[in-house]
């Protein structure tokens, strides 16, 4: 996990947060549920990160990420992703 970046992404006008595992290897992209952020996957990417980059976005509105007043369906966060 020391390896692992952190940082920004901008869409859809919102500053959004990800972490991911890095490397050369398929990304895979791992989505939280209602109440998490994305490194409550920490554990499976650990377990997948030799054969994947494995990417942890904080949806709008959790973790790191910013939030807005609305947007929060399901649309708007695939969208995001």
């Amino acid at each position: 996990m020391s390896t692992w970046k952190s940082d920004y992404v901008q869409v859809n006008g919102l500053k959004l947060h990800y972490t991911r595992t890095g490397g050369t290897e398929p990304p895979l992209i791992l989505v939280h549920g209602f109440t998490d952020d994305g490194l409550c996957w920490t554990p499976v990417a650990e377990a997948l990160q030799a054969d994947f980059d494995i990417i942890m976005p904080d949806a709008r509105g959790h973790g790191f990420s910013e939030a807005v007043e609305s947007g929060y369906g399901p649309a708007a966060q695939a969208s995001d992703l």
